[in-house]
């Protein structure tokens, strides 16, 4: 969770465990937007951060996907 400006709040980086909690999260994104500054601890981030390198996870995913296609192709 975090807030790029005092219009636009966020919450991101659900994944399979996360999404349980988004009802969780959403009431205090809306506690965000109401203006009072609800206890957040580590949900909290000043701001987004970049990813490191994943300009190149396009590339890695496609030659490790390739790979195993080879590899299954190949029948092993």
């Amino acid at each position: 969770m975090g807030g790029l400006d005092d219009r636009v709040v966020y919450a991101m980086g659900y994944n399979g465990t996360g999404v349980a909690m988004s009802s969780y999260i959403g009431k205090h994104v809306t506690e965000v937007i109401a203006g009072s500054s609800p206890e957040l601890g580590l949900m909290w981030a000043d701001r987004a951060r970049r990813i490191p390198f994943y300009p190149l996870w396009v590339l890695v995913v496609r030659i490790v996907a390739g790979w195993y296609q080879f590899l299954s192709a190949i029948g092993r």
